[in-house]
């Protein structure tokens, strides 16, 4: 199960309720695609290779940088309501 917490440009931002207790990350997925990329302000990148084309990880990178607020404010959020027992709160979708 993940958090959907940004959609666009066909791209799902999704976060793992079970991974708010290492660095922060966000998974990236389009259709059967899917990449992870480190939320950290200083060096935005992916964790492991990624399948997606050099175009798309590029876009995904810039997204990322776009957004980067509001992903770590929502990671930040889902921790919090993860500690209180809240995840129902979020749109969880598998």
């Amino acid at each position: 199960m993940y958090a959907l917490i940004l959609e666009t440009e066909s791209f799902q931002f999704l976060l793992d309720p079970a991974l708010l207790w290492k660095p922060p990350r966000v998974r990236v997925r389009r259709g059967y695609l899917s990449t992870e990329v480190w939320l950290d302000k200083a060096d935005i990148s992916f964790m492991k290779a990624s399948k997606f084309s050099v175009r798309d990880q590029a876009r995904i990178l810039g997204l990322v940088r776009e957004n980067f607020d509001e992903l770590l404010m929502s990671w930040s959020a889902l921790k919090e309501d993860a500690r209180h027992g809240r995840l129902e709160r979020n749109a969880l979708i598998e």
